[in-house]
């Protein structure tokens, strides 16, 4: 399996902080049609549903709160170096 795009991770990340991906898109400077196609881009690279999507708002699943701790220690990690 290939590694996530920072692009794709910068996305995940806003829309599960802001709850959704319109605020995400908004913060990102992007459209929401390109943050919603990264997200399912980040989901289908790992094969599994990260985000619960409902009119309300998005959500992380479990799988998601996982890739967003993944993600934070690498990025952690990345700015020790």
């Amino acid at each position: 399996m290939s590694s996530p795009d920072l692009i794709d991770l910068r996305c995940f990340e806003a829309a599960i902080r802001t709850g959704s991906i319109s605020a995400a898109a908004r913060e990102l400077g992007v459209s929401q049609q390109a943050v919603s196609a990264r997200l399912r881009s980040l989901e289908r690279l790992v094969g599994i549903t990260l985000i619960q999507r409902s009119p309300s708002g998005v959500a992380p699943t479990p799988a998601g709160d996982a890739l967003l701790a993944w993600a934070a220690r690498g990025t952690r990690r990345g700015r020790q170096t």
